[in-house]
């Protein structure tokens, strides 16, 4: 995509062809040693969309990259939503609102709805200032009761071995899934109106194919039929493991009548803790499902968010969305580029 910017004549849209010169951008401007910018194959497989890159890039005019945005859309739509991953500007460009023509260009685009998941503190006041609404996330996590010694969490006895209650419904079954066990008219039946959308090729190619990542997808069925995605990821620090829950997609009200099921296997594969970084979901539903909410200004309770490298502390992650936060937003650790190799 050429199309111009007005007051900013080379931002265009990547290319394929432009993948060295982004990668040596990564590595000199943004982070050294970064996986995009020594992994093409896995660069290719996050941005790479036909023959462009879902990167919009400034040029100098001696041709030089001088500022990147990434994203990353939640569907093949034209319109799709998308979120911003990687934005920085050179400081050398003597343009200092640079790096919002680079957003306006996207937005100029014509999508839905542009997120950024994971924005600085102390930049929330700016993104209100250009219009947008912020927000941050809210982490729940339901530990296991037969755990006694925790390594990666820190979770008080009175805690982890409190007794509540778990739901159970003869109608509703949880089982893990193939790709090809969900059907063509999930998505639009079990998420309509949701924010963002997501399609099958997103879920796809985000959760099944991810070449470093395993996925696991769990199917939540309610009288035989599939209401629910519940796509989890385990991960390890040393001889201990967790299960972190990325992302939901479908009935989120049938989630109390699984967690029997999901706590019987945190019990089965010795994990400490199961997790959830969200953002919209019923409070009341997650307390009835048992899950406890972390305090992340507090530290009595850890659930970790940073694993490469591994930081035992708690973490907020803010975001912002273009005009308001609507009822039907839902976010998760998944989405954008939140749950990555680095």
């Amino acid at each position: 995509m050429t199309a111009l910017n007005p007051g900013a004549p080379n931002i265009r849209q990547a290319h394929i062809d432009d993948l060295p010169r982004l990668m040596h951008y990564v590595e000199h401007e943004w982070k050294s040693g970064h996986i995009f910018a020594r992994d093409a194959d896995f660069f290719r497989y996050e941005y790479q969309r036909g023959q462009a890159l879902n990167f919009i890039i400034s040029e100098s005019s001696q041709g030089d990259i001088n500022g990147m945005l990434g994203f990353i859309a939640s569907s093949d739509a034209e319109d799709g939503d998308v979120w911003t991953t990687m934005w920085k500007v050179s400081r050398d460009t003597g343009n200092p609102v640079l790096g919002i023509q680079l957003l306006q260009f996207l937005k100029a685009r014509g999508h839905r709805t542009v997120m950024s998941l994971g924005i600085n503190q102390k930049t929330i006041g700016i993104y209100r200032y250009l219009g947008y609404a912020t927000g941050s996330m809210h982490q729940h996590f339901l530990p296991n009761r037969r755990m006694r010694d925790f390594q990666i969490a820190r979770i008080p006895a009175e805690v982890s071995q409190a007794e509540r209650p778990f739901e159970h419904s003869s109608a509703v079954r949880l089982r893990e899934i193939a790709f090809g066990d969900i059907p063509s008219d999930f998505l639009p039946r079990a998420a309509l109106g949701v924010q963002p959308r997501k399609d099958l090729a997103y879920v796809q190619r985000r959760y099944f194919n991810h070449p470093l990542y395993r996925y696991r997808v769990h199917g939540i069925e309610c009288e035989g039929q599939l209401a629910t995605l519940l796509v989890s990821r385990v991960v390890q620090v040393e001889a201990a493991a967790a299960c972190r829950v990325v992302d939901v997609i479908g009935d989120e009200s049938l989630l109390p009548s699984v967690t029997h099921a999901l706590h019987d296997l945190l019990v089965l594969e010795n994990l400490e803790y199961l997790d959830l970084v969200s953002y919209g979901l019923d409070e009341g539903m997650l307390a009835r499902a048992c899950f406890s909410k972390l305090d992340l200004a507090g530290d009595q309770t850890i659930i970790p968010n940073y694993f490469q490298p591994f930081t035992q502390k708690n973490i907020t992650i803010h975001f912002f969305v273009d005009g308001e936060i609507f009822p039907n937003l839902r976010l998760f650790k998944a989405d954008g580029d939140q749950d990555r190799p680095s």
